[in-house]
């Protein structure tokens, strides 16, 4: 499963949150400082019982940027939400998991991404693939290693 695949099937364990599915965290959930909320917190449960204040605090301390909107967003969800649902703190054991999982994965992209621009740094014509407009970098990946796989059978010079 690729990482939109991951995220998506965490967007929908997410159901102890109200709104998540129609647009409380859209496409912020998998978003750093929201993986590190639901590392620390596990879910509803957890960030109700921490507090606003203490949830401001620890969101200040790992964004760059001033997070008080989302947790605003976050809190206002929480104070809307009448109906508790059997089994979220079920949900609250696997979220952090899952939230670790994606961090992972995303990490994980960016070394597979800088290892395959290190690949194609020493093929001539890359700069020539990267600018034709509507081609990649995953294209240009494509096109040289179908280029390396081909090369020994037209006995063309490897790239």
């Amino acid at each position: 499963m690729n990482a939109r695949g991951q995220s998506t099937g965490f967007a929908a364990s997410c159901w102890g949150f109200p709104y998540s599915r129609e647009g409380l965290f859209g496409t912020r959930l998998t978003q750093p400082l929201v993986l590190e909320l639901f590392i620390k917190y596990h879910g509803p449960i957890g960030l109700r019982e921490a507090g606003k204040a203490k949830v401001m605090c620890f969101a200040r301390s790992k964004s760059s940027r001033y997070p008080s909107r989302l947790i605003d967003e976050i809190f206002e969800a929480l104070s809307q939400q009448s109906v508790s649902v059997s089994g979220t703190g079920a949900v609250e054991l696997v979220i952090p998991m899952l939230a670790l999982n994606i961090k992972t994965l995303k990490a994980q992209r960016v070394d597979v991404a800088q290892q395959v621009e290190k690949l194609l740094a020493n093929y001539l014509l890359l700069e020539v693939l990267m600018s034709i407009p509507g081609v990649g970098i995953r294209c240009a990946a494509k096109k040289y290693s179908f280029a390396s796989a081909m090369a020994p059978a037209f006995q063309l010079p490897p790239t």
